[in-house]
């Protein structure tokens, strides 16, 4: 939820993407429940459960939809609790709705601390802003690849500094994801042990840290979900191919 990329996959057939998100999480919250299958209003949908906010904070349908959150909106802000619940539920919430632009104008956001929200549907790339009063709407080009990183954990230069690196790394893959989607990964593990600023991965005096990725995976013929648990060194894959479900941990 603080470091989130999307990647089209060139050569896949139209529609075709990559999505991958860090969750970095303060070490005394309660553990995620790892992603499994869900009925969310009229919806299927595949996601991790935050069990203290009971929302989550990315979550995806067989149709194609997958809806990501950040924390912060446009800077970094003083939380001002209580708020009217948990940004998690935003994501839950979104499934309610037909599509993002009817979201947008049904769903009500008073009273929720700041968030970014990244959604991707019908081939369309979305960005929405919360800075505790407005929304911000934005429509990246979904033809390019992109990286969110939360404003409440990372100055303006070094987030400036991770879309370079991202964009870099990205020109170095020569369209390889497109076959081996996994190597993003890599990306979302990079340390660089010179300056832990410039960490992806990351790991703050025994307080934050990198608690878990969560790597989305849409084609024409299947969704596949990567869940790495970094707290207890698991991993689960599941895959749904049409209409059967496949589960490998």
């Amino acid at each position: 939820m603080c470091t989130v990329s999307y990647i089209p996959l060139n050569g896949s057939p139209t529609g075709s993407y990559l999505l991958t998100t860090n969750r970095d999480e303060r070490l005394l919250r309660a553990a995620a429940e790892a992603p499994a299958w869900h009925q969310v209003f009229d919806a299927e949908v595949l996601m991790p459960v935050d069990p203290q906010g009971k929302g989550t904070w990315v979550a995806t349908s067989g149709k194609g939809r997958t809806i990501c959150l950040l924390n912060g909106g446009l800077v970094k802000h003083v939380p001002n609790p209580p708020y009217r619940h948990s940004r998690g539920l935003v994501v839950t919430g979104y499934f309610k709705f037909e599509n993002f632009s009817s979201f947008a104008k049904g769903f009500d956001f008073s009273n929720l601390e700041p968030f970014t929200l990244v959604v991707v549907e019908e081939g369309q790339l979305y960005e929405m802003r919360w800075d505790g009063e407005q929304a911000y709407f934005r429509n990246p080009d979904p033809g390019r690849p992109w990286l969110w990183s939360s404003v409440t954990l990372y100055e303006p230069e070094i987030i400036q500094w991770r879309e370079e690196l991202f964009q870099s790394w990205i020109a170095q893959q020569a369209g390889l994801l497109a076959t081996k989607p996994e190597l993003i990964l890599d990306f979302h593990q990079f340390k660089e042990e010179s300056n832990e600023k410039h960490h992806i991965l990351i790991e703050r005096k025994g307080i934050l840290k990198t608690v878990s990725i969560t790597s989305i995976l849409h084609t024409r013929d299947h969704l596949a979900l990567r869940y790495l648990d970094l707290m207890h060194r698991r991993e689960q894959h599941l895959i749904k191919l049409k209409d059967k479900s496949l589960s490998l941990v």
